[in-house]
């Protein structure tokens, strides 16, 4: 069974799992979760657009833009990480 991890708001996380926060600029997703370059969740809306789109590796920090690997880049930056 994969263990499970609590972010700082309270969303479960499982191992290897990271947690991208986006700015908030009124859209109706303010976060995604990725694993193994894989969004695996995403919220508080819109999964059923962004789960299971793959997203070009990097190293996740503040300021980071998600670039999809079919080269679309998220207009909205990342603003927290969480493992």
């Amino acid at each position: 069974m994969a263990s499970k991890a609590k972010t700082s708001h309270g969303t479960d996380l499982l191992e290897g799992e990271v947690l991208l926060r986006l700015e908030d600029h009124g859209q109706d997703f303010l976060y995604f979760i990725v694993k193994d370059d894989t969004v695996t969740g995403c919220g508080p809306f819109q999964a059923s657009v962004w789960v299971g789109q793959k997203i070009v590796p990097r190293k996740w920090r503040k300021g980071s833009h998600i670039v999809f690997q079919d080269g679309m880049v998220l207009n909205y930056r990342v603003t927290k990480v969480e493992r």
